[in-house]
């Protein structure tokens, strides 16, 4: 006689862990900043992130993104507040994992006699979109020195031999008729030096 006795197999389920890290990262002020790692582990996840323990929630600059195994940070208008310890926290019902990066940010810097600089904004809403660029409060528009390319998705500013006036605050504005935003980034153009080379 076969006796028979019924089982029940139980899914083993497996504690978060990053198949890739965030990395130690330098940028520029006024630019975008996109910061991602890889999850894996048993779902449901939950993924949070935080900034010197505080914890970052989608608005205007921040955007939060996990969608299947990619875990991302978006930042847009990077400005000194934005320097600073980032973690990313992932959670399930096996456990808790982190992982920490470093941001730092900084101006952007030419040593050059005659460089040729490039600031790309892409941009998004209803058109039709007005794009200005300004350098110090001053419209900038193209002539010998530099070139503006505008369209409905991106504008690029081109500076052909940036030299020590064109240092400045640079703001890259766009517009329609329900509002408008703008981003900002800051070029210094050293002197030339030998030791450059």
């Amino acid at each position: 006689m076969l006796l028979y006795f019924p089982f029940t197999v139980t899914d083993q389920i497996f504690k978060p862990s990053f198949t890739r890290k965030l990395k130690d990262m330098e940028s520029i002020k006024g630019s975008f900043a996109q910061l991602e790692c890889l999850v894996s582990g048993s779902l449901p996840i939950t993924v949070t992130w935080f900034k010197e323990n505080k914890e970052i929630e989608t608005d205007e600059k921040h955007k939060c993104i996990f969608f299947e195994s990619a875990a991302s940070l978006e930042i847009s208008h990077l400005d000194s507040s934005d320097s600073g310890n980032y973690t990313c926290i992932a959670k399930n019902q096996a456990g808790t994992l982190q992982t920490v990066f470093y941001i730092l940010l900084h101006h952007l810097i030419v040593s050059c006699c005659a460089f040729q600089v490039q600031f790309n904004v892409l941009v998004s809403g209803t058109p039709p979109l007005t794009i200005k660029w300004f350098k110090d409060k001053k419209e900038v528009s193209s002539g010998i020195d530099c070139s503006v390319q505008k369209n409905d998705t991106s504008s690029l500013l081109e500076l052909f031999f940036a030299k020590p006036s064109d240092s400045g605050d640079y703001v890259c504005e766009i517009s329609n008729d329900v509002g408008s935003d703008a981003c900002q980034a800051t070029l210094l153009v050293k002197g030339f030096h030998k030791n450059h080379l």
